[in-house]
């Protein structure tokens, strides 16, 4: 059988139980992505932030707009705990999640602005079914917990 091993805090063990893409954190001032896309490979679609190329756009036009391009995601902007606060604005994170996964193309222009990989494409796995949670234990530190996932 194979099995996958994640370890985090609570919020990380639920977004990779739930198939959660999380990108970020951010400053909540916005980020210039205006004119560059967002490729999704499952579900297909594209987004194309408004503007011209490299116009910033605050977190809340960007979930906007994701949204009005991909109404079958769910997109959130959540303040990050615990985050260093850069310019008097606290660091917050957007979590785009479909019950049956994700796949964000690496070929997107606005990825690196999203802290999306360039590199590879990036997968959000279906929602873990309550069957397949092998184990569910602490981890060696406080807050953290270590979930033992059977993959097939």
């Amino acid at each position: 059988m194979a099995y996958e091993m994640f370890i985090g805090d609570k919020v990380s063990c639920e977004d990779r139980l739930n198939g959660t893409i999380v990108m970020g954190p951010f400053d909540n001032n916005g980020l210039p992505v205006g004119g560059r896309t967002l490729i999704f490979n499952s579900p297909v679609g594209t987004v194309t932030f408004t503007g011209a190329v490299g116009d910033n756009r605050t977190l809340a036009e960007i979930v906007a707009q994701i949204k009005a391009a991909m109404p079958t995601l769910s997109v959130t902007k959540r303040t990050e705990h615990n985050a260093v606060v850069y310019s008097g604005s606290a660091q917050v994170s957007l979590a785009i999640n479909l019950d049956a996964g994700i796949t964000i193309d690496n070929l997107g222009t606005a990825n690196p602005h999203l802290r999306i990989s360039a590199a590879a494409d990036t997968v959000g796995r279906p929602v873990t079914a309550q069957g397949k949670i092998a184990s569910l234990s602490h981890g060696a530190t406080p807050g953290h917990y270590v979930i033992l996932i059977n993959l097939v």
